[in-house]
């Protein structure tokens, strides 16, 4: 379909991960939201709806000042931001009680829904259900509150749903038990949780209220039972990286006979299962592991450090910390393998930016990045939790002769394959044309999933 800039279609954005606010946040699902949200404006009217979360986030003026000037910024971008908003904060937000708050806030919000054509949530994901003082179908989420009492269909690309598992409460618990302090009996408890949370969400994308649902990868969508959902979709491309990553890349003599890890260091990024790997590794060949990251709580560290201690492997790793930008990719440039045990991506910016910078993958084939990278010689693939597997893989990596490694990365595959991610405006207008094209056949669609 052929897009007209500003083609008179209003989308009300409501960014319930706050990516495009001044507040901390982490991960490939903001990146993607605050360089796809700004650019939409050329194919929308844009009115940005500020979630409900920050009705207890904004605790002093100074957070607020700040928030209220990042709203003017958006402006100032072409989106638009109701008056009533920013008043809303500037003028009435410390005169009221928390409940008092939520109630004129929400209000303002329906009210103001009045004036879109559609909404949409573009970093999906239940972060609202412990926030119990919020009426329950704000717990579902700000865009699913707002849909369901404004009746504005939705759209909502999907992030953070996409791992879920049919056997999750069965399999990984077995595994993930050998490995983390996470899954104590109140552990247990919270994972069982967090899985009949995951999957009422899942189940509320087959809503009427949904016009469409987007993903990064065919396989979140099949990993949800979404792949065959008439209204469901992935944008091609999903992402963008910078084109100028490939100038970290090296050939095999000038790299280091080391093992890279990078990523938010939890859980479920794999980060107790990295110290069984890595010592498995070392069986196999000398090598050392750089890990870079940060870690979310002291509990964690402390548990990653007592289980390389326990695994013999203390001395051959090294901690970088958090790196971003150069740092990061001159780092993960000099490493001969990435080493990536995730359990959870939906498509995976680490594995993308690893392949950019010259340095193959070995990583858990878990639904979202199998669907996208699997055809790359550069990235193998191993079974999930499969420690063994995907150690074997990484020290071939590590022999492979330096003729076999350079042409491993120079594969026309591998850079037809990049050179596909390298425009944020593509990545935009994808997003566009879902929209539209959904938008187009919302009515005959209603009722079918």
């Amino acid at each position: 379909m052929r897009l007209a800039a500003s083609s008179g279609l209003r989308l009300g954005v409501i960014n319930s991960d706050e990516s495009l606010l001044p507040f901390p946040n982490y991960g490939g699902g903001a990146i993607i939201t605050r360089n796809v949200i700004s650019r939409l404006p050329k194919f929308f009217e844009v009115t940005y709806f500020p979630p409900v979360r920050l009705l207890d986030e904004v605790c002093d003026p100074s957070t607020r000042d700040a928030l209220v000037s990042a709203l003017r910024g958006l402006e100032r971008g072409n989106m638009h931001v109701p008056q009533s908003f920013i008043e809303f904060f500037e003028s009435r937000f410390f005169k009221l009680r928390l409940k008092e708050r939520i109630s004129e806030y929400s209000s303002l919000m329906e009210k103001e829904a009045g004036s879109v054509d559609y909404l949409f949530d573009p970093e999906y994901f239940p972060f609202n259900d412990r926030r119990r003082y919020l009426p329950l179908d704000y717990r579902l989420s700000d865009v699913f509150a707002l849909s369901r009492r404004s009746g504005k269909r939705a759209f909502v690309e999907i992030m953070g749903l996409s791992d879920l598992q049919h056997n999750w409460l069965f399999e990984p618990i077995v595994h993930y038990v050998k490995y983390s302090p996470f899954l104590r009996p109140g552990g247990l408890f919270h994972a069982a949780r967090f899985d009949i949370i995951t999957r009422v969400y899942a189940h509320n994308l087959k809503k009427e209220m949904f016009a469409g649902v987007f993903a990064l990868s065919w396989g979140s969508l099949y990993n949800l039972g979404l792949d065959h959902c008439a209204k469901c979709g992935v944008p091609n491309p999903a992402l963008a990286i910078d084109a100028n990553l490939l100038n970290y890349r090296k050939r095999a003599e000038e790299k280091e006979d080391s093992v890279v890890f990078f990523a938010r260091l939890v859980m479920q990024k794999g980060l107790f299962e990295l110290p069984f790997i890595f010592k498995s590794v070392l069986k196999r060949t000398e090598t050392k592991l750089v890990v870079i990251g940060r870690f979310f709580s002291d509990r964690d560290e402390r548990r990653f450090f007592d289980l390389l201690e326990r695994c013999g492997v203390r001395d051959r790793v090294i901690w970088k910390g958090y790196l971003t930008g150069a740092p990061l990719f001159e780092e993960v440039s000099r490493s001969r393998v990435l080493v990536y045990p995730s359990h959870s991506d939906s498509f995976s910016f680490v594995i993308m930016e690893s392949l950019a910078v010259g340095t193959p993958v070995v990583a858990y084939n878990i639904p979202g990045p199998y669907s996208v990278f699997a055809k790359l010689p550069a990235v193998k693939f191993v079974n999930e939790f499969d420690s063994e597997a995907m150690a074997e893989q990484a020290a071939r990596l590590l022999k492979a002769p330096a003729s076999d490694y350079d042409a491993l990365m120079r594969d026309e595959r591998v850079m037809e394959f990049l050179r596909s991610y390298f425009s944020w405006d593509d990545v935009a207008k994808s997003v566009a044309e879902l929209i539209f094209q959904r938008a187009a056949h919302s009515r005959s669609t209603r009722g079918v999933y």
